[in-house]
């Protein structure tokens, strides 16, 4: 829509099939530009998270679609990446995500992610975009089994209510008693943005067999502080309401 696209052109960026594909037509001003791409570090997660991801892949059945959030808890790391740790003798998952990551790749190789049992976009991994080593982006460069899609597909509710047994896992700051969930925000402070927490949680409501599981730590500040709370904090926003959640994971349990 913009008057003017320039687009930088970068030989080390990996070549993605799917509806991803910007037309030279549509461009005014190409820019070479070779540089090493952003790579993310990949960290031992800390026992608790690894306590509620072994929790959370209980739930996860043979043959469902997964997606896992992108949010990342203080001093926790990416607690739904480390869900993928677990999964490892799933069988037949399918994958519907925003993030496509190197823990989502290594569950490829191993032939757990086969995408046989989707109804929607079977046998692809579908995703908007990818973060992590060098080896992953080798890895999904010209590779038919993933698909990269516009956002405006991939977290849309519908599209997501399609899938069979589509388990969503996101995670959460802090949560009350009545079951709010505050995802962005650590009272008045702005963590990150909502994202695709509740168009995904949303979407499993609609899906045949489909749920949603928010995971988190009990506590925060080394314990002192719990994140399961009476009330928000003062100036904590609401990114998924009570009635949009179905199972709340901590290092303690389900609920």
């Amino acid at each position: 829509n913009a008057s003017l696209v320039i687009a930088q052109v970068n030989p080390k960026m990996p070549w993605t099939r799917g509806d991803s594909l910007v037309d030279v037509y549509d461009l005014d001003i190409l820019v070479p530009a070779e540089a090493d791409l952003i790579e993310r570090v990949i960290e031992e997660p800390p026992e608790i998270t690894k306590k509620i991801a072994q929790l959370v892949a209980a739930l996860v059945p043979d043959g469902s679609t997964i997606q896992l959030g992108l949010g990342i808890v203080p001093g926790y790391g990416r607690i739904p990446m480390a869900v993928a740790a677990h999964l490892k003798n799933k069988r037949d998952l399918g994958v519907h995500t925003e993030l496509i990551s190197d823990e989502i790749m290594e569950l490829v190789e191993a032939g757990v992610i086969t995408g046989k049992h989707k109804v929607v976009d079977r046998g692809k991994v579908i995703g908007s975009f990818c973060m992590g080593t060098r080896k992953l982006y080798d890895y999904i460069d010209d590779n038919p089994s993933f698909s990269f899609r516009p956002t405006d597909y991939v977290n849309d509710a519908n599209v997501i209510g399609k899938h069979n047994n589509m388990i969503t896992i996101n995670m959460a700051l802090e949560i009350d008693l009545t079951g709010q969930v505050c995802s962005d925000s650590m009272g008045y402070f702005f963590y990150s943005g909502i994202g695709d927490q509740v168009d995904f949680l949303r979407g499993s409501a609609m899906s045949k067999g489909g749920f949603s599981i928010i995971a988190l730590p009990s506590t925060a500040q080394n314990g002192n502080v719990s994140r399961i709370v009476p009330h928000l904090s003062e100036g904590a926003g609401v990114a998924t309401t009570r009635g949009d959640v179905n199972f709340i994971i901590t290092e303690y349990g389900m609920d």
